[in-house]
């Protein structure tokens, strides 16, 4: 089992920025910066 493990702590494979990324896939990227915004009291612009 390889992880792909980022700067940020996160394994890539199982976040969702780096899904959407992957998929091309606007609807996760909106949904996961807004949840991200969300949790960290700051704004993310796409």
């Amino acid at each position: 089992m390889n992880k792909m493990i980022a700067y940020c702590g996160l394994d890539c494979e199982k976040c969702d920025a780096y899904i959407a990324t992957i998929n091309d896939d606007q609807e996760l990227r909106k949904k996961t910066a807004k949840l991200w915004a969300e949790l960290n009291n700051a704004p993310i612009l796409l």
